[in-house]
């Protein structure tokens, strides 16, 4: 019954105190589990039949989520709620402010890891449980997840200044979340070299706990550290700290108190004892402040950390769980809560009520291994394994340089030693996470590539009418799902789904789901409001159906926009996954619900649609479009002068691409779904104010193939003589891009599409001088080898051919016009719009190429 280390990869430092009897009969499956949703062990197959859903990416569910890479759950869909996309491991987080550790070494990339699991990735905060409909609520806007068994692991919130949030105080950084701590902390340390020539700075830490002083600590090594080497005075910085506590290390033994007393006094860090911080007041003009004391002292301060005790999460209080004297969800030592055994709870947000304990990381990391097993057992009704904590845990606490204090009850040690094996230990921990053993062979194909697109389509109303009559055909994918799904779904979402008009309009029906609006003519007898569509179907690249539904509905509105047209109405098509009809139907709500969300703000109604099932997620949009009838839609004609303007950085393509492999930093990934959810609507406004003279989306063609298309769009013209024919001339390296693209093409990650656009637009696109040229001016000005400047110079040219989805826009905008309309885009929050180039005549030489491209280093 003991639980093997060596399974675990935990070592001794991590190994679970299991009870004499380590396994307890499981409860009675309660009445939402009955038979007809309670799939037993031996009847468990591939398609999901329940959900599972992980609440937060703490110390205890990364274990859970490797357990469930490497052992997946059938007949189980996975999810996870995490507010933050990398999580800290809070015990490297002292080092990594002392400058021990990179920001990216302290951190567990949860898409990397999900991506492993296989674990459906949500990128929200959970804010409310519904235990009796079984739902968890975000922050975001989506509809509730539904759960079967979810487990919560969140951590602790800060308590922060009593009375005010943090986004009111622009000095005063709470330490949790760890995320925005470690971005605030970099922006300091700019800010205190900078101000050196004016003066010294204060720093003050709030909080006498082991995390307080370990971060006092660490903080003054680090600002000396950087001031040392930057050639001012190490003493150019001040540290405070104030603590409620008469002594620091309150909670501990009174030599460990003692130990760190003296050590903060020897290392002249200002202690300000026996008296809590009440109030924070900020200077109006100038950076800083003053703290007021409870005792009436006051501190003066140009930072602030805030680091005291934290508190549960305030939605606890509307879950119905047995909760804590301090608000933290009351679990049994199977982890359960214990008053709902589909509720389990580890880490700092759950009080063991068996065995109460300190809040410490020792206890979420051996937590892991009995969360991930009763989780199974769980599932499939076998015996649960008692998690007993040991009554004294050590603390290896970093007093900033390569030294640490070893606490273990009342024994006190301390030298270089224990940090080295501090750092064994923690290193050894987080590796298990960082390093996965995922296997690129198994990555699904990154053809990103639309599976339909027919864009811009006269229809009549005889072909109107011989599209609804293939609507009961079988579709390509496999078994149509009936109609009730999407109606029930589309009515939940709050659609338009049934219209009343009294204005001479009859209900027609597409593909026997929902009905949508059309109108009687002489001619055909059905017309539609006007005759022009866009149809998209694309494959999910993203995990999350809330998101994809979002992102498919903003590419599909921006061909609309493009065109100067309105949208009015879109029809949905989903091709769902094989899977319980509980699954199917939260899944196409997620979808559809997206979709709305971006219907809605483009006023376009989503009328109807249809479904059906495949081996995987795809969702595309058929839109109808009318044309404002105050502005036609003029040609688009390029001149010679104008400024070509991009609206939003490229790289999606090689990005997505990356993810499916699991190469793509979290972080990476949530920028670019940040791009891509960014509508283009303000854009075409903005483009047209400016006398745009061209417009198009960069799309799954790459950014040469849209340019070449209104290139030729433009000489294609029957009133274009030679003398008037255009080329476009870039600058490649002003070309935004997302972040990470760069270095994935420079590995040489690269869509599946690309090899096709570049086939189709490399004959057109040529350097100004020669990639050699351009090879060698790279290694001339950036000091950089042969192979390293040629990949440089390279992934750049790739770029030009890597596909978009949700793509920004790419416009020619007249000579005089062209900053002002880049200051209105910045204005308009399309912060990385650039000026990339611009049209040029052509010279009339027999294979002239049509785009040519400059690298600023030969200009240097």
């Amino acid at each position: 019954d003991r639980v093997s280390t060596k399974h675990f990869g935990l070592g001794k430092i991590a190994r679970p105190r299991l009870s004499p009897q380590a396994h307890v009969p499981p409860p009675r499956i309660p009445y939402y589990l009955n038979s007809h949703h309670c799939v037993r062990s031996n009847q468990m197959t591939t398609t999901p039949m329940r959900d599972v859903v992980l609440i937060g990416g703490g110390h205890s569910h990364v274990y859970v989520l490797k357990d469930i890479g490497a052992n997946p759950i059938p007949g189980v869909q996975v999810t996870l709620i995490a507010r933050d996309i990398q999580t800290p491991y809070s015990g490297m987080l002292p080092g990594h402010v002392a400058g021990h550790y990179t920001r990216e070494q302290v951190h567990i990339d949860l898409n990397r890891l999900a991506r492993y699991a296989g674990v459906r990735l949500i990128h929200a905060s959970a804010i409310g449980l519904n235990r009796i409909e079984r739902l968890i609520y975000c922050d975001d806007g989506r509809p509730p997840l539904k759960y079967d068994l979810c487990s919560i692991d969140v951590g602790c919130t800060p308590q922060f200044v009593p009375g005010r949030s943090p986004e009111s105080l622009v000095h005063v950084t709470p330490v949790k979340p760890i995320n925005g701590f470690s971005a605030r902390w970099q922006l300091i340390l700019e800010r205190v070299r900078a101000d050196q020539p004016r003066g010294s700075s204060r720093i003050v830490v709030v909080g006498g706990g082991a995390g307080g002083v370990e971060l006092a600590l660490s903080m003054q090594h680090r600002l000396k550290k950087e001031l040392k080497e930057a050639g001012y005075n190490e003493n150019g910085v001040s540290v405070a700290l104030i603590s409620r506590g008469p002594v620091p290390m309150e909670a501990h033994g009174k030599q460990a108190q003692r130990t760190f007393t003296k050590l903060l006094k020897n290392r002249q860090i200002e202690l300000y004892l026996g008296s809590p911080a009440i109030e924070v007041i900020e200077n109006e003009c100038e950076r800083g402040g003053t703290i007021l004391l409870e005792n009436g002292g006051v501190i003066h301060f140009d930072e602030v950390f805030w680091c005291t005790t934290s508190g549960a999460a305030p939605w606890f209080k509307t879950t119905g769980l047995d909760l804590g004297p301090d608000g933290f969800i009351q679990v049994s030592p199977t982890l359960q809560s214990t008053n709902d055994p589909a509720v389990f709870a580890s880490g700092d947000c759950a009080d063991m009520v068996a065995s109460p304990r300190p809040k410490a990381g020792v206890f979420a990391v051996r937590q892991g291994p009995p969360l991930a097993h009763n989780i199974r057992a769980f599932l499939d009704e076998k015996r649960f394994m008692r998690y007993m904590p040991q009554k004294n845990f050590m603390c290896i606490i970093g007093v900033g340089g390569e030294d640490a204090v070893v606490v273990y009850g009342g024994h006190v040690s301390s030298g270089a030693w224990a940090w080295k094996w501090k750092r064994k230990i923690d290193e050894q921990w987080i590796q298990q996470y960082q390093k996965i053993p995922f296997n690129d062979s198994n990555a699904a194909s990154d053809d990103f590539s639309k599976l339909l697109s027919y864009s811009y389509v006269e229809v009549s109303g005889a072909s109107l009418a011989n599209l609804k009559g293939l609507s009961a055909k079988q579709g390509p994918y496999g078994s149509k799902i009936g109609p009730e799904l999407l109606n029930r779904v589309l009515h939940g979402a709050h659609s338009a789904a049934i219209i009343n008009d009294s204005s001479g309009t009859s209900i027609g029906s597409y593909r026997g789901a929902m009905p949508i609006l059309l109108r009687q003519d002489e001619s055909s007898g059905l017309t539609v409001k006007s005759k022009t569509y866009s149809v998209d179907l694309f494959r999910s690249y993203v995990t999350d159906p809330y998101k994809f539904g979002r992102i498919v509905a903003n590419h599909a509105l921006t061909d609309v926009y493009v065109q100067g047209l309105l949208p009015e109405t879109a029809l949905i098509f989903a091709i769902l996954p094989r899977s319980g009809e509980s699954q199917a139907e939260n899944t196409l709500m997620q979808l559809v619900s997206g979709a709305l969300r971006m219907f809605k703000e483009a006023d376009c109604d989503l009328v109807g649609g249809h479904t059906s099932e495949g081996p995987e997620l795809a969702l595309g949009f058929y839109v109808n479009t009318s044309a404002p009838p105050e502005k036609p839609i003029s040609t688009p004609c390029m001149s010679v002068g104008d400024r070509l303007i991009v609206t939003k950085a490229i790289g999606t393509g090689i990005l997505l691409a990356a993810n499916l492999r699991a190469r793509a930093k979290g972080r990476w990934m949530d920028s670019a779904i940040i791009s891509m959810l960014e509508s283009n609507a303000s854009a075409t406004v903005l483009f047209r104010h400016y006398k745009a003279t061209s417009i198009n989306s960069i799309s799954v063609e790459g950014l040469a193939g849209n340019i070449l298309s209104m290139i030729r769009s433009s000489n294609e013209k029957e009133e274009i003589d030679n003398d008037s024919r255009v080329r476009a001339q870039l600058q490649l390296d002003d070309i935004p891009q997302l972040d990470g693209a760069l270095s994935l093409a420079i590995q040489g990650i690269l869509s599946s599409r690309h090899s096709f656009n570049q086939r189709a637009y490399a004959p057109a696109v040529t350097p100004s001088s020669s990639f050699q040229l351009m090879i060698d001016a790279t290694k001339r000005v950036r000091k950089l080898e042969n192979s390293n400047a040629r990949d440089l110079v390279m992934a750049h040219y790739n770029m030009l051919f890597d596909p978009q989805t949700a793509g920004g826009l790419i416009a020619s905008v007249p000579e005089e016009h062209a900053d002002d309309c880049l200051l209105a885009l910045r204005g308009k929050g399309y912060h990385l719009s650039s000026i990339v180039g611009e049209v040029t005549p052509t010279t009339g030489r027999s294979g002239e190429k049509e785009i040519i491209f400059k690298w600023n280093d030969e200009m240097c």
